[in-house]
């Protein structure tokens, strides 16, 4: 389309144009009349023709599709064919669209790159993340094969073992040692899966319990209440979750008594929100009793051991949660402790 200038074309220096106006024709003619037919032309746009273009006698030319950019058109003639005057210039420039501005290609790349730092580093935390979360997984479950193996323990029962030797009761020390290494293989094989099955979780209580039992004279009872409506070689849980608290009641509970304790489990399952409730009770002395003893060695240990499985547990779901409560008789006398764990289940 033509293009209307505020000026006549000879005081014209240059023009700018839309990028949607990319066609360019231009007509020329040399001023002197006398013979101008023989009067040849040449012509140039620079950013296009790398050379003069001999144009013989023909006044135009046009130029299609020219990109964004600025352009100068020059034309010169001869009256004779040889020596031609001097260049005629106009400077054209096309106007970029909006979108191919270097404004807009500088704010374009800066979000750019910002956007790929950001995803990049979303990316990197979200894997440090994880891997975090794997190591405290596997050092909270290192750190419970540790309590699992307490050497206290481990001690106290070889100890065991060897007073029944001393008092010539063979029959006692085979079958404490007997229960005592099968406890030892179950722990160990345990160990190596992240999830066994309740029942082989109850398996592992009910052989430490007896050893403890032993040790401890039959201090204590041990009872086991499980809903009928629950599949125990079914149901996972994470390996050696509850032995802690077990081993808590006995170490806390009956351990600066004369009464005969009693500890009581009792697991149940919600069917429809898929919740497992795990509750270890005790008519031990309770917790603010306890803790005014001087067994303070063990009772850091057997704390932190708490500590270990509410941090696996959280690790699995933070849904999970474990709830101590402290029981009381009508006289605000402590008569035990109920430790209550609540487990969503995952699927397998």
């Amino acid at each position: 389309q033509d293009v209307v200038l505020p000026k006549e074309i000879p005081y014209i220096e240059s023009i700018t144009l839309p990028y949607s106006q990319n066609f360019l024709y231009f007509e020329y003619q040399s001023p002197v009349f006398v013979n101008n037919k023989s009067i040849k032309y040449k012509y140039r746009m620079t950013g296009v023709d790398t050379a003069w273009v001999d144009g013989s006698t023909r006044t135009n030319t046009s130029y299609t599709q020219l990109k964004p950019g600025s352009y100068t058109f020059s034309v010169k003639a001869s009256s004779d064919g040889g020596k031609f005057s001097e260049s005629r210039n106009i400077k054209v420039t096309i106007v970029p669209p909006w979108y191919l501005t270097s404004t807009f290609l500088v704010v374009l790349g800066t979000f750019l790159c910002f956007s790929i730092y950001f995803l990049v580093k979303n990316r990197v935390d979200a894997l440090k993340q994880k891997l975090d979360i794997k190591r405290q997984k596997t050092e909270a479950e290192m750190q419970s094969l540790r309590l699992q193996m307490n050497p206290h323990f481990i001690f106290n029962s070889l100890n065991s073992i060897n007073a029944f030797i001393v008092e010539n009761k063979p029959n006692l020390a085979s079958d404490y040692l007997t229960k005592f290494a099968k406890l030892i293989r179950l722990i160990l094989s345990n160990s190596k899966h992240e999830f066994i099955t309740l029942d082989n979780e109850i398996e592992t209580l009910q052989l430490y319990v007896t050893l403890e039992q032993v040790r401890y004279n039959n201090k204590f009872t041990f009872d086991i209440s499980i809903a009928k409506k629950i599949e125990t070689d079914q149901i996972y849980i994470p390996t050696l979750i509850i032995q802690p608290f077990i081993e808590n009641a006995i170490w806390h509970g009956f351990r600066h008594t004369n009464i005969i304790g009693n500890i009581e489990l009792k697991v149940n399952l919600d069917e429809i929100k898929s919740i497992l409730t795990i509750e270890v009770t005790d008519n031990g002395i309770g917790r603010k009793r306890a803790s005014e003893y001087k067994s303070k060695s063990s009772t850091q240990d057997k704390s932190y051991g708490i500590e270990i499985s509410s941090q696996r547990l959280k690790n699995l779901n933070q849904k999970n949660n474990i709830s101590i409560v402290d029981l009381f008789d009508d006289d605000e006398n402590p008569i035990g402790t109920k430790i209550i764990i609540t487990y969503c289940l995952i699927s397998n």
